[in-house]
């Protein structure tokens, strides 16, 4: 399966005492990040003169995978290298150009030291962790510099390793939330497979998640029915209180449904949320094997990013940029989206709201039929028409149902029945003109437009269903 890569974004100062020292000191952070993070490293950066240029150029070295970020075009950007003394600067710069898989422009044209700005800023998004060569200082003469950089990475609490100008010294800021991973794959090895390693990652993730669901699916249903038994065990003992053979046993078998209820969440918490993750990983490559074949599929990639897994959609992406399929006909892969695709989920979203309305539907009526007989039950007993020794199970009825009844109506909340149901017809919907939106495209562009749109939507509602499940969870 592919093994995301680390993004290691750059920032760094254009006048240097010690370039050679710069270049000897990036070089072996990158290779130490590579050697405790065991993930295939990729660079973000731009090519302004100085210590820009020096990762550029290790980055080729190393031969790391490269997002080139620009404050403006390639030839408004030449304009920052118009001295004489800076040609030699800028021949380096030319050189590196070509080796960008992929390249951002923040503004056509523009105010220089803020769209300098916003060039860094992009460059901290885009990356896991920031490299920064950095005095310690901050920018006092304009916007833009690398103090700017380095603050805006520090409020959003992205990992962070600068170096010192001077000295070469380096320092670490929560770099102990870089991920690690045991796994030996390497960026050589990834490229070329394309398609046939997003598919592997896809079935990697489906099959996890398959694996874990019936240990982890409605947990919160699960206390409620534990601590409701516990509950219905208690009344019965106290009902049956001439039982001596009923008492005891029902005490203990009371006391172990709530040991259950506790304990429980920590035993099936984590496997709660690692699948809630592998399912929404599982959807994210689904997504992305959809995308793919499209011409310029890597235009709709960014549009799609969700919180958290903003990692493994770049990695998908930079995947699709190493290794692109051949151009598909029009025509061909617009039927392949429409009928691989759209068809597919406009169908899972018809059964699945079907199957939440029934499900509701149900358990509401089994809800209402307990609520009569204990209501019935309930007179019964309170008027004395039968005798409560005579016929115990008669209170204990009126006593236990509304209990059934109030876990059936918890079910349904657990379940989420009521907003599955009416959200799945609304995603239905929206197939169906996405589906005949489709049909009538007859450009690449538009195609594009379409299937950006259903994609950013299916995600969305996966994300959705996310956090409802998760968060509904908390307390484990």
């Amino acid at each position: 399966m592919l093994q995301p890569w680390l993004f290691v974004g750059f920032s760094g100062h254009r006048e240097l005492a010690d370039p050679k020292l710069i270049a000897e000191r990036v070089r072996d952070v990158l290779r130490q990040l590579g050697e405790r993070t065991g993930a295939p490293l990729a660079a973000v950066s731009s090519v302004a003169k100085g210590a820009d240029t020096i990762f550029a150029e290790t980055a080729a070295e190393l031969k790391l995978p490269w997002t080139l970020v620009l404050p403006f075009p390639v030839e408004e950007f030449r304009k920052d290298f118009n001295k004489p003394v800076e040609q030699a600067d800028w021949q380096r710069v030319e050189r590196l150009l070509p080796r960008s898989l992929r390249t951002l422009i923040e503004s056509p044209v523009g105010l220089r030291p803020e769209a300098y700005n916003d060039c860094g800023i992009r460059t901290v998004d885009e990356c896991d962790v920031l490299l920064a060569v950095w005095n310690g200082q901050k920018s006092t003469d304009k916007r833009g510099g690398t103090g700017d950089i380095v603050e805006y990475a520090r409020e959003i609490q992205k990992p962070m390793i600068w170096i010192d100008p001077v000295t070469g010294a380096t320092t670490e800021e929560r770099c102990e939330r870089l991920p690690t991973s045991k796994q030996s794959t390497t960026a050589s090895e990834k490229t070329g497979e394309g398609s046939a390693l997003l598919k592997a990652t896809f079935d990697h993730f489906s099959n996890l998640a398959k694996r874990q669901r019936p240990w982890a699916i409605n947990l919160n249903l699960s206390l409620v029915v534990l601590h409701q038994l516990a509950i219905i065990t208690a009344i019965a003992a106290l009902i049956w209180t001439q039982q001596g053979w009923l008492t005891e046993p029902a005490g203990w078998l009371k006391v172990t449904f709530l040991l259950v209820a506790l304990v429980l969440p920590w035993f099936l918490g984590h496997a709660h949320k690692d699948w809630l993750n592998n399912r929404i990983r599982a959807e994210i490559c689904r997504s992305a094997t959809a995308i793919w074949p499209l011409h310029q599929a890597e235009e709709i990639f960014p549009t799609l990013r969700l919180p958290v897994y903003a990692g493994l959609q770049r990695s998908l992406l930079l995947l699709r940029l190493l290794s692109p399929p051949a151009s598909p006909d029009l025509q061909e892969a617009r039927s392949a989206y429409e009928t691989d695709r759209v068809v597919g989920q406009l169908n899972y979203y018809r059964d699945h709201a079907e199957t939440a309305a029934r499900q509701g539907r149900s358990l509401r009526w089994i809800a209402g039929l307990c609520t009569a007989v204990a209501i019935v039950t309930g007179i019964v007993v309170t008027t004395h028409v039968v005798s409560k020794t005579s016929y115990p199970y008669v209170k204990f009825l009126s006593l236990v149902l509304p209990l059934v009844a109030a876990a059936l109506l918890a079910a349904i909340a657990a379940l989420d029945t009521e907003r599955r149901s009416a959200r799945y017809r609304e995603m239905a919907a929206f197939l169906e003109r996405a589906r005949t939106q489709i049909q009538h495209t007859s450009t690449w562009t538009g195609l594009r437009r379409v299937v950006a749109e259903v994609e950013r939507t299916l995600l969305l509602e996966i994300w959705e269903w996310y956090s409802v499940v998760r968060f509904s969870t908390k307390q484990h």
